[in-house]
């Protein structure tokens, strides 16, 4: 009994032996691979190659003029054009959407950080041709022909809406003025032009804007931006970024304490109603009539909220009195965040979902809020791994010429988590590209890089 004991314990002891040189030999290669995939291995050289690529491309690729979509003619100015909703600007990022927005701080960012002024400048050029090119009548008349019925077109024998029409229009957003994704993104990024620039024509636009977005825009009864759609009082997450940027840079620009209040309470009254303290992560949306949250935790909506958090920091004094509150809700969506990482350093378009598809807006989103946290100091460097790894991430969705693929197309609310499941995914998408500059740039000014 004895001898057989001690062969049983033996055996056990090898046995232990083994499985502690296993895990010892799982733990180094873990770290090695850790330190390999981190930023200890990321180089300011690679990490600028991607920003200029991607920042060349957008230049490259604009052209400055208009293209009638039915027959595919082509003008450099549309002075002698007879009205046609099928004519419109020809490159995307020279229309008047949110998206550009983005793109164009994105690009001014890119110039302060390597100190240059193409960047900026092609931004301005963009604002230039849009305001003074003489074009705008253009499409204003056609709009507004729309809206009083005179253009009309039919889908087999049914009379298209007009609402749907509009939006065929250039500059449709400008004219229309009813949401803040018309007047938001843009205009945040106009303000900063108007400051180097001084151009009246900017300082007009950014003044309605700021009536619009101050005074017009839906409220609920706390003051909380909302939309009248899909049902009446919705509070979407994507509407932080579109107003509080804005709301922050005017703020500055016209020393108004009440706007920039404003803006903060935003912050707080959307992290009120949308977060999700089982999940740590905020919903799409919340049901003012129903006192409910909607079923996503869509990855951009997310985002949304966590760069105007960022941008809004950027701004606010640091002895305003509800800084440290600001501060407690950017760290507690961050550590949420990390819990949804995945292998490859990226977060899903459901991030909740592991089974939806790694979606790379939302990705460079998180990865240029929580690097700018680091970089400022607003929370614990350890955090910066998280950032490294999705940039990682990212770089392993990109081409040998740097395209972003799987970008999220635009996404509005709705109650079937298979709607968010199922949106298509595009290459070079503008809902991202933009992020991605903005998450270069401050990984870039990381103090781990070589």
């Amino acid at each position: 009994m004895v001898l057989t004991a001690t062969k049983n314990e033996g055996k056990r002891f090898v046995k232990s032996l083994f499985i502690m040189k296993i895990r010892k030999i799982l733990y180094l290669t873990l770290w090695f691979a850790s330190t390999i995939l981190s930023g200890q291995n990321l180089e300011k050289s690679e990490v600028k190659e991607v920003i200029q690529q991607v920042a060349d491309r957008i230049i490259e690729e604009t052209s400055y003029r208009f293209i009638n979509s039915e027959d595919g003619s082509v003008y450099t100015n549309l002075e002698n054009v007879p009205p046609d909703w099928d004519v419109e600007v020809e490159s995307y990022i020279n229309d008047w959407r949110y998206e550009n927005g983005v793109t164009y701080i994105g690009l001014r960012e890119v110039s302060n950080l390597l100190g240059t002024d193409k960047y900026s400048n092609y931004v301005n050029k963009n604002f230039d041709w849009v305001f003074n090119n003489g074009h705008l009548d253009y499409f204003k008349k056609i709009y507004e022909a729309i809206q009083i019925g005179i253009l009309t077109d039919t889908k087999n024998g049914e009379s298209v809406p007009a609402e749907r029409l509009v939006g065929r229009v250039s500059y449709h957003g400008m004219f229309r003025l009813d949401r803040l994704d018309d007047c938001g993104s843009l205009g945040a990024v106009l303000i900063d032009n108007y400051e180097e620039y001084n151009s009246k024509v900017y300082r007009d636009y950014i003044e309605r804007a700021a009536v619009y977005t101050t005074n017009e825009e839906h409220r609920l009864l706390n003051g909380t931006f909302c939309r009248l759609w899909p049902r009446v009082n919705t509070v979407w997450a994507d509407d932080l970024y579109m107003s509080v940027p804005f709301l922050a840079k005017y703020a500055q620009l016209t020393n108004d304490a009440d706007i920039l209040n404003d803006a903060v309470n935003q912050v707080i009254q959307f992290d009120n109603l949308l977060w999700n303290e089982k999940t740590g992560l905020y919903y799409h949306c919340y049901f003012d009539d129903t006192g409910e949250n909607g079923v996503a935790h869509w990855g951009r909506s997310n985002g949304w909220m966590l760069v105007a958090q960022a941008m809004l920091l950027d701004i606010l004094p640091e002895d305003h009195p509800k800084r440290p509150d600001l501060l407690k809700i950017l760290k507690k969506q961050i550590k949420g965040l990390v819990s949804y990482q995945d292998e490859q350093g990226l977060w899903h378009q459901l991030l909740d979902k592991p089974d939806s598809y790694p979606e790379t807006s939302c990705t460079a989103m998180f990865v240029y809020g929580i690097t700018k946290a680091v970089n400022e100091g607003w929370i614990d460097t350890d955090y910066m791994q998280v950032a490294e790894f999705g940039w990682e991430g990212l770089r392993s969705m990109m081409t040998t010429l740097y395209d972003l693929k799987n970008v999220c197309v635009g996404t509005g609310i709705n109650p079937s988590l298979t709607y968010y499941y199922n949106r298509p995914t595009s290459t070079n998408g503008p809902h991202a590209l933009g992020a991605l500059l903005l998450a270069g740039c401050e990984i870039y000014k990381s103090s781990k890089l070589k």
